[in-house]
């Protein structure tokens, strides 16, 4: 009987890893769509659709993305940092991060944004951060 529980232990042990590793898989994979989202409406020549301020988008570099910034949005004001959560728990976990700082801005784009949403909300939180540079 001893045996049958620790084999049941042991079974279950690694049952909830595994269980573990395809929710970290299946939440990596969320946030790698969001950024493709973003990159979709953003990353090709849609600037006609664009506020006359912002003069591009691009994906981070290698160096950025350490530090947490998902894209650059080329403004009339300068750069800005972007990053990009799929949950309000994701950014909540990136903001109690050490590498965050306030001069990044996170907006959630969910799995079931369209990309007029995800233009929408890029749109206005960069919107937000422009008016807070311009006061400053």
């Amino acid at each position: 009987m001893q045996k049958k529980r620790e084999k049941m232990r042991r079974r279950s042990g690694s049952e909830a890893r595994r269980v573990l590793s395809l929710i970290n898989k299946t939440g990596i994979e969320r946030g790698q769509n969001a950024e493709d989202k973003v990159s979709r409406v953003f990353c090709r020549d849609r600037r006609a659709a664009w506020p006359a301020w912002l003069y591009g988008m691009r994906k981070g570099y290698p160096e950025e993305d350490r530090l947490g910034i998902d894209f650059m949005a080329e403004t009339d004001l300068g750069l800005i940092p972007l990053q990009i959560k799929s949950s309000e728990r994701g950014v909540s976990e990136f903001r109690a991060h050490p590498r965050y700082t306030d001069d990044i801005v996170v907006v959630v784009i969910k799995t079931g944004d369209t990309e007029e949403i995800v233009s929408t909300k890029v749109i206005g939180v960069l919107a937000q951060r422009r008016k807070d540079l311009a006061n400053t």
